[in-house]
């Protein structure tokens, strides 16, 4: 018998599932849909866009500065960052700035007057008229170290030459009145017993400061008793100032930017600073320039004027002189044999002890130690011959003294030598013997 089967109805029973919330489907799937609630739209503008602000998005609301604006929204206008609204403002400050600097320092001169008129109130007769004619003096060296006029700057507008002014008054009146106006560029010994240092340093930074200020119109006018103040107070040379070669070298170079002539001495220190200072290729130029000037000087000698008329020495006619051609040659000396070249060393110091006899001595040292460098059985027998013919000629000077043993002791001890330096002990006891006793 076949098996029984009901009949169920399918679609009443799919209408009654479609009723129910099921759990495979989202319970809104047969609600009605209803609007989303959302923000209002704000239109920004495009990331891409490359659109400046314009005129008309300039808000001229001073109030507002340009780093405040919403740059993203549409009910503020954006403004350029090129109107920053204190422009006028700051020029106007920095104008009354300047007039008020003016008017201290006329006020400072004024107090100056009443202040030299109050020294003198209580005086009288011979007194009153020394004072007054010291202070008169005192004025006019004043003026004489003022900077002349720069050009393209108005008195008032020169703030920075007018602090080198002050710190050129300070400098001044520390040194002795023939030392600062002579122009003469021997007095850099006499400065470094003088001037206090911090009154150097002021100088030399209030004169780079108005150096960067008006490059070339603050040059154009020092005059000369000026230039020779620098060179005296930041030439001078000692162990306060280190660096009396490079400030040399600086005011040659501004010197002569500006067309002033040069001395032998301040040429010669110049082109020291420069080998001193200076690397490889520094000190080979320096050397270079240095034998150009010693052609130019043979040359000269000889009577070929159109040749030595023709080298660009940097230097006046006045190095053909004996003393500062001694000098020169004494430059040359050093360098040549700093270097290494000692055979040209060494005709250079024939030369000079030719002109000069009587030089001192000591002057033939960077030979010797050039000779202690070489090395090797010549060096020490040329060092040695040197040793003995200086020490005859300080001998003769009277001059031959414990610290000239020690310098000549050191020289060859440093230098490996040592059957030389226990003999110049030696010699040193046998000249000292019973004068000292060696502890």
């Amino acid at each position: 018998m076949p098996p029984t089967t009901s009949t169920i109805p399918v679609l009443p029973l799919l209408r009654s599932f479609a009723k129910r919330p099921s759990r495979y489907r989202p319970s809104t799937a047969f609600r009605p849909s209803r609007p989303l609630t959302t923000t209002p739209t704000t239109h920004h503008p495009h990331p891409g866009s490359r659109s400046l602000p314009s005129e008309a998005d300039n808000n001229n609301d001073s109030s507002i500065k340009w780093f405040e604006q919403d740059l993203h929204s549409p009910q503020s206008p954006r403004r350029p960052l090129s109107a920053p609204p204190d422009t006028a403002e700051a020029a106007k400050l920095a104008a009354e700035i300047r007039a008020l600097g003016a008017e201290t320092g006329d006020t400072l001169s004024s107090a100056s007057r009443l202040a030299d008129e109050a020294l003198l109130g209580p005086l009288k007769g011979e007194e009153r008229e020394r004072v007054a004619r010291a202070l008169k003096e005192r004025r006019e060296r004043a003026r004489e170290l003022r900077v002349g006029r720069v050009r393209g700057v108005g008195r008032r507008e020169g703030g920075a030459v007018r602090k080198f002014e002050e710190a050129v008054r300070d400098a001044a009146f520390a040194l002795p009145e023939a030392g600062t106006l002579s122009g003469a560029v021997g007095a850099g010994e006499e400065a470094e017993a003088t001037v206090p240092m911090p009154v150097r340093k002021q100088l030399w930074r209030c004169y780079a400061r108005a150096k960067r200020r008006y490059p070339e119109a603050f040059l154009e006018a020092l005059p000369e008793k000026l230039w020779s103040l620098l060179w005296t107070t930041q030439t001078a040379a000692g162990p306060e100032n280190p660096l009396a070669l490079a400030h040399a070298k600086v005011l040659v170079d501004d010197m002569q930017s500006v067309g002033r002539e040069l001395t032998t001495a301040q040429w010669l220190l110049a082109l020291e600073g420069e080998f001193i200072t200076g690397d490889e290729g520094a000190q080979e130029g320096a050397l270079r320039k240095w034998e150009e000037q010693y052609a130019a000087q043979r040359s000269r000698r000889d009577g070929n004027t159109d040749e030595a008329a023709g080298s660009d020495s940097g230097t006046t006619g006045e190095s053909g002189e004996s003393s500062g051609r001694a000098e020169f040659l004494q430059l040359g000396l050093r360098m040549h044999a700093l270097l290494g070249d000692v055979g040209r060393a060494e005709e250079i110091m024939d030369e000079l002890w030719k002109m000069q006899p009587d030089r001192d001595p000591r002057g033939r040292m960077p030979v010797l130690r050039a000779w202690l460098r070489v090395g090797g059985e010549e060096g020490r027998r040329k060092a040695w011959e040197l040793y003995g013919l200086m020490r005859t000629e300080l001998e003769e000077r009277g001059e031959m003294g414990e610290n000239e043993f020690d310098t000549f002791f050191v020289a060859f001890g440093e230098a490996g030598a040592k059957e030389e330096a226990m003999e110049i002990l030696e010699d040193m006891e046998d000249e000292w013997k019973g004068k000292w006793e060696i502890v």
